[in-house]
């Protein structure tokens, strides 16, 4: 396991537990948690905020589960090895960018609809952990990529 490895797995749970902490916090902690749903006029806006959260959510966790397949992405391991990292770091921000999103909107206006996302983000979580296996072949399918171009 290298540095880049230990970098992206730290990162990855500090994420997961940083969420599920401000999950807990939230829910359990007693306090009540001032929401903008009551304020009147506020449920177009309401409504347009879970639809984007929600979308987003769709577009990303697809995005970062299928990112290292991407032809663009492919050519750019391929040619220099040490962007696997940019890559792996944008995968890891799409994921969290979606559960951080997600509990927000869910506590900010108290919305059911944005529950969800959290979850799936988190689940996606882990059919892209990283570890030195997961690098190695995704770094290696690069290459391969680029050969055969």
């Amino acid at each position: 396991m290298n540095k880049l490895d230990k970098q992206l797995l730290l990162t990855y749970i500090l994420t997961l537990v940083v969420a599920i902490g401000c999950y807990l916090y939230f829910e359990f902690s007693g306090q009540k948690v001032v929401s903008v749903a009551s304020k009147p006029g506020i449920s177009d806006a309401k409504y347009m905020t879970e639809v984007v959260t929600d979308l987003l959510a769709i577009l990303f966790v697809y995005l970062s589960t299928r990112l290292m397949r991407m032809p663009k992405v492919l050519r750019s391991i391929a040619a220099n090895n040490a962007k696997y990292a940019q890559w792996a770091y944008l995968r890891w921000a799409m994921l969290a960018f979606i559960i951080f999103l997600g509990e927000g909107v869910h506590y900010f206006y108290n919305s059911p609809s944005t529950v969800g996302c959290p979850i799936i983000g988190c689940l996606a979580m882990f059919f892209v952990w990283p570890t030195s296996v997961r690098r190695e072949g995704e770094i290696k399918a690069a290459n391969e990529f680029g050969l055969h171009e």
